[in-house]
């Protein structure tokens, strides 16, 4: 066969795809019960409340960071609204609890509970409706609401509610009170709500060793930063802090921001709560704890904002990235299209026009036609029918591969009787050429489907003699190698080009001297390459030896004992 050309590829338009999205939700919080859920959110605030409490007594000095209501918000927005009330009552409960084991006035337990309860469920309710439904921080949008309506709007709420049982029942003056109320409260959302937010994100894929080495060089300098130095360092240490932000930001995007800033964020609030590090010698026990929370605020709202700008551009040249790859797909289905197009106009107009005309023609004349006559135009009727159903079955097949509907059956197909019969009914239709057979009596099973295996080899059979001078030999053998069976089909033809084996079974490519003077569509190799592959096989093209020609084949694997294709 020549050739020389150019090939069109089959594919499919893709749809442009959203990134995968994991549940919101853990599977804990799934399948929890209310009741269990109640007990599950009561124990954690309670631990998380008693640890600050302890730390930071809130009637003093006050908390850096209020991590309840990070909780609190946090797991309103990753379960189901079902579940809120379940979540509301295990924060009362242990807000009442914990307050009560201090021995606090029980009007300002009142007041904190209502604060704490109120707050979180203003905030959830403000971003699900003007932010994201699940309190993502991604894009940039969607963090800017979370910020705006559970760092600060939620947190003027219920640290308001709050600080006024504080400035009742002991006496603190409203201008303390309020604002470490709400600092706290609204820190404890910015550190401890994201680590929730983004706990079932989907992991980065950067290596393990670059994970590990942010994480520990990032704990130890805030450990080093956060113990006494000389006063004059002190000034300048916490900066030291902000390249390891940075880097996870750029690297790994908000979910390793918000971990790293939980870590970050407890180890200063313990340090200073103790007396260490800069903010303790700069403030004192005074403004010591005011210091500490301008510092995580300014430093991990940058952080956040950094990283969600990040996974921004990522994101817009993700889309970038498959909006070319769609407008390529699209150009190559506007070519499969017209090429297509181009076949139906011509190879099936052909064999229509002609027992269309010759039929008119016997239907109208027969009675003056001698029998020769009419039995000549009965036989190209005939031939031009079989043509055109040929054509329709490997149109039908290529449809099917073009959809990726493809499939085909694993029967038991004895190739030692199949080939030689497919061979035998091809001899009428090519009586300008020698076909000889050989192919042992007795073969392997192979699986797949008999019909099919007899298109391939008839594809075969036509391509050979149609590239192949008249009065020459095509030879069809069949014989068992390397595990299966293999039929191969050699002719005497002007032989394939240098360098153009592989392209032969690409769909409609056609040899620039064939065009015009060969009928083909350019569909039938490739047909026979899909329904092999569909097997479990493989197809080849390669120059005869010896001698002048081409050798065409295909190669399926034996059935095991249980009926399997053998790998």
């Amino acid at each position: 066969m020549t050739t020389s050309g150019s090939a069109i590829e089959i594919t499919r338009p893709p749809t442009l795809s959203t990134p995968e999205v994991r549940p919101p939700f853990g599977p804990l919080l799934a399948r929890a019960s209310g009741p269990s859920l109640l007990l599950l959110v009561a124990a954690v605030y309670m631990a998380l409340a008693q640890l600050i409490i302890w730390l930071n007594d809130p009637v003093q000095a006050g908390a850096s960071f209020w991590p309840a209501a990070g909780v609190s918000l946090g797991l309103l927005l990753v379960t189901n609204r079902g579940q809120w009330s379940w979540v509301l009552a295990g924060v009362a409960l242990a807000e009442v609890a914990g307050d009560l084991i201090h021995g606090y006035a029980p009007g300002a337990i009142a007041f904190w509970t209502v604060g704490n309860v109120v707050e979180p469920l203003v905030g959830a309710l403000l971003i699900q409706r003007f932010s994201s439904p699940r309190g993502s921080l991604t894009p940039l949008p969607a963090l800017l609401g979370f910020i705006v309506f559970g760092v600060v709007a939620a947190p003027l709420v219920g640290a308001t509610i709050g600080s006024l049982g504080t400035i009742i029942f002991y006496g603190t003056a409203p201008a303390v009170a309020w604002p470490k109320y709400v600092v706290g409260d609204a820190l404890g959302v910015l550190v401890v709500a994201p680590v929730l937010l983004t706990w079932w994100s989907r992991s980065s894929r950067r290596s393990r060793a670059e994970i590990l080495s942010l994480s520990a060089s990032a704990i130890a300098v805030t450990l080093l930063v956060f113990r006494n130095w000389d006063a004059a360092w002190d000034v300048t240490l916490p900066y030291l802090i902000l390249p390891f932000l940075t880097w996870a930001g750029l690297r790994f995007g908000v979910r390793a921001v918000a971990l790293l800033s939980f870590v970050i964020a407890n180890i200063a609030n313990a340090a200073t709560a103790f007396g260490y590090g800069p903010f303790a010698l700069a403030g004192g026990m005074e403004h010591g704890v005011t210091l500490l929370q301008l510092f995580l605020a300014i430093t991990l709202t940058s952080a956040f904002m950094l990283a969600s700008l990040a996974s921004d551009l990522m994101d817009s040249r993700e889309l970038a990235r498959r909006h070319a790859d769609h407008q390529a797909e699209v150009q190559r289905n506007r070519e499969f299209r017209d090429a297509f197009v181009g076949v139906l106009s011509h190879e099936i107009r052909t064999p229509i026009t002609t027992i269309y005309g010759m039929t008119e023609l016997l239907r109208r004349r027969h009675a003056s036609m001698d029998p020769e006559t009419v039995g000549q135009y009965l036989d190209d009727i005939g031939s031009e029918s079989d043509r055109l159903r040929r054509l329709t079955e490997d149109l039908l097949v290529l449809s099917r591969a073009e959809g990726g509907l493809l499939s085909v059956a694993a029967n038991p197909i004895a190739l030692g009787h199949l080939v030689p019969a497919t061979v035998e009914s091809e001899r009428p239709r090519w009586p300008a050429h020698r076909l000889i057979v050989d192919s042992p009596g007795f073969m392997p099973i192979v699986l797949g489907e008999d019909v099919y295996v007899e298109q391939v080899l008839r594809n075969f059979i036509s391509n050979a003699c149609k590239y192949s001078p008249a009065g020459t030999t095509v030879h069809v053998t069949a014989a068992f190698e390397d595990g299966g069976v293999a039929v191969r089909v050699s002719d005497e033809g002007r032989g394939l080009p240098d360098g153009t084996a592989d392209r032969v079974f690409d769909l409609f490519y056609r040899g620039a001297d064939t065009i015009g003077t060969t009928p083909g569509a350019g569909v039938g190799l490739f047909i026979c390459r899909e329904l092999v592959r569909a097997m479990g096989g493989h197809v080849w093209a390669i120059p005869r030896a010896p001698g002048p020609g081409s050798e065409f084949g295909f190669w399926l694997p034996a059935a095991d004992e249980d009926g399997m294709a053998a790998s």
